[in-house]
């Protein structure tokens, strides 16, 4: 049963689809169209109908574009023999929170968890992971770099969720956005 029969059956308060239509000049194009009944006959018969047909064809292009990149992005990213990652920094009382916002699928190989544990927690869950030994080289090489606008590039160690160590290798930059 279609949305517009449902409608016409009171099982819904109006209607709304997305469909493609030929357009007169012979191209197809993305409609959204969103209406309701406002009036029926005495009968119960739909009698006059009020709505909008939209062309959202540019729209859907948009989106088809973005879906395609990320697509292409996520085929990249899982091809690379490392993990990528972006963190922002979320100033505090007396120190900075490094909040993870993107990091690749294949961190499981190198930490043995999901992307999905380290989204949206803090660098901190990560720096646990990093042998003592190496740690406060770690941190403050990374913090000089930052402070100085300039790349870092680090072997350390890591525990896996295995226990077992692997080395690594953590190179990246500071990005200053927006003020």
């Amino acid at each position: 049963q279609s949305l517009l029969e449902r409608h016409f059956a009171r099982e819904l308060d109006y209607y709304d689809i997305k469909f493609r239509m030929k357009h007169k000049a012979y191209r197809w194009i993305w409609i959204h169209s969103r209406g309701r009944l406002s009036a029926r006959d005495s009968e119960g018969n739909p009698l006059i109908m009020s709505g909008i047909h939209l062309d959202f064809s540019e729209s859907k292009k948009l989106i088809n574009d973005v879906e395609h990149q990320r697509e292409f992005l996520r085929n990249i990213l899982s091809n690379l023999p490392g993990t990528v990652y972006r963190c922002s920094a979320q100033p505090r009382e007396n120190s900075i929170f490094w909040r993870v916002e993107f990091v690749s699928p294949n961190v499981k190989d190198m930490t043995g968890h999901d992307a999905d544990y380290f989204i949206g927690m803090g660098l901190d869950l990560y720096a646990q992971q990093i042998s003592p030994d190496d740690k406060a080289r770690v941190f403050t090489e990374i913090n000089s770099a930052l402070q100085e606008h300039r790349p870092f590039k680090l072997e350390y160690r890591l525990r896996k969720l295995d226990g077992s160590l692997v080395t690594v290798e953590d190179s990246g930059r500071c990005i200053v956005t927006g003020k």
